[in-house]
């Protein structure tokens, strides 16, 4: 765990940087990997994100990707080039895709709880 916090603090990658790598990345073609070695694609970008969006994450999607992802000693992240510049499979852009979809919606439903929260005390 200190790796991937370490790997964060460093890291400029976001929820909102996947986002906008999605949207540019466009391509059509990129090779077709394994379900495995695509998990390991989504768990290296993920391992970047800064840790207060990394908790959004439902801890069953992380525990399944830690699960069943196979390395692969061709695939790196560099986080100081765009993500749709780098060599990642359509498939784990649609992966990463669902999973910001998802953690966004977990941020709104925490501050809906905290808002109601705090209407509570007046």
């Amino acid at each position: 765990m200190e790796m991937v916090l370490a790997k964060q603090l460093k890291s400029g990658i976001s929820f909102n940087l996947i986002k906008q790598s999605i949207k540019k990345s466009g391509r059509e073609g990129w090779k077709m990997l394994s379900q495995a070695k695509v998990l390991y694609q989504v768990k290296l970008i993920l391992d970047y994100l800064p840790e207060e969006e990394y908790k959004l994450i439902p801890q069953e999607m992380i525990d399944y990707i830690e699960d069943n992802f196979e390395y692969d000693e061709n695939f790196s992240i560099d986080p100081e080039i765009p993500l749709e510049k780098q060599k990642i499979d359509d498939k784990a852009f649609e992966m990463l895709d669902k999973i910001v979809r998802s953690a966004e919606i977990t941020k709104k439903e925490n501050k809906s709880i905290k808002n109601a929260e705090i209407d509570s005390y007046f």
